[in-house]
């Protein structure tokens, strides 16, 4: 008997006169009916076989061959599902011959040529006969396996927000870590809890703020005073930053300047007389522990009695 694709029998009922040759109209022969069944039931049997996967693909892996038992030629196929054959693995844009229907492209849904193991050896796939683009198209490419961990991909990345749904993150050596806090004071005091960047700058700047204490260095320089300097701390024990001085005199004049070991302090000298005066310094006034303090005095004009007052922030153990 043909081989005679049901894909060839019309849809309407009343247009099917012929079964492989063997006429079905009406008042048809008595001797035509048994063939015509055995055709009908052989083709549908046929049609049922080429979509369950029992047909296995020959070739090779980019240009399969498929044997469905329907005989397609050039009728337009429907449905052929199959067995990709042993090593047949495609790699990219790929073709498959089903019958004797002709090499035609495989393509994926969306009209692109599959990937590599989109049909792989071994699995079943469903084809469907594109006419209007003269196309085999995939329906059921092999799925992606994914990852099983993060390890597999070097550039993970989110689509969205990550939300830890009650969970934690293990870091290699803390675990648990459940939550990030802005928490200026660090009250939460937790061992399983980062601080943002802004809580952790508040919280050392009040910390800093508290290891300063504002102190005041006074003293007098009785009698006449010369032009020269006068070293007023010997290698200092604490840091810290001087902040003002504050001069006045009995009698003349001078210019006094403050230095940290040769170094004035940024800022104006103090123009010494009978009128007390200070000046604020912003730079070049921090010393370290081991620094003196000098004050050079110039231009000394009938100077005498010479008060100072240094004003300085030293930084607490």
């Amino acid at each position: 008997m043909a081989d005679h694709p049901v894909e060839d029998w019309d849809t309407t009922d009343d247009n099917n006169a012929t079964i492989d040759g063997h006429a079905i109209s009406e008042n048809q022969d008595p001797g035509e009916l048994n063939d015509a069944m055995r055709s009908m039931t052989g083709a549908m049997a046929r049609l049922i076989h080429s979509q369950t996967g029992e047909k296995v693909s020959t070739g090779t892996a980019d240009a399969q061959v498929l044997a469905t038992g329907l005989s397609y030629t050039t009728s337009g196929p429907g449905l052929v599902a199959f067995r990709a054959g042993a090593g047949l693995t495609v790699t990219g844009a790929c073709t498959i011959n089903v019958d004797s229907f002709g090499v035609q492209s495989i393509k994926r849904v969306d009209g692109t040529n599959p990937s590599a193991g989109d049909i792989t050896a071994g699995g079943i796939y469903l084809l469907a006969w594109q006419a209007g683009t003269g196309v085999w198209q995939l329906l059921n490419p092999t799925p992606s396996a994914g990852i099983s961990n993060l390890v597999e991909d070097t550039t993970p990345q989110l689509g969205g927000d990550l939300d830890l749904n009650g969970n934690a993150i293990d870091f290699p050596t803390t675990a648990n870590i459940t939550d990030v806090l802005d928490e200026d004071n660090m009250a939460s005091d937790s061992p399983t809890v980062l601080a943002t960047q802004q809580s952790i700058k508040a919280y050392a700047d009040t910390k800093a703020a508290a290891t300063q204490d504002d102190q005041s260095f006074y003293g007098v320089l009785r009698g006449t005073v010369l032009d020269g300097d006068v070293r007023i701390i010997l290698n200092a024990r604490r840091a810290g930053t001087i902040t003002g001085v504050t001069t006045r005199c009995s009698a003349g004049t001078a210019t006094l300047t403050v230095k940290i070991n040769t170094t004035a302090l940024g800022g104006t000298a103090n123009s010494v007389s009978t009128s007390e005066q200070t000046q604020a310094h912003a730079s070049a006034n921090a010393f370290a522990i081991g620094d003196d303090i000098v004050l050079t005095i110039a231009s000394a004009s009938g100077l005498s009695d010479l008060s100072f007052s240094i004003e300085y922030e030293e930084t607490l153990d």
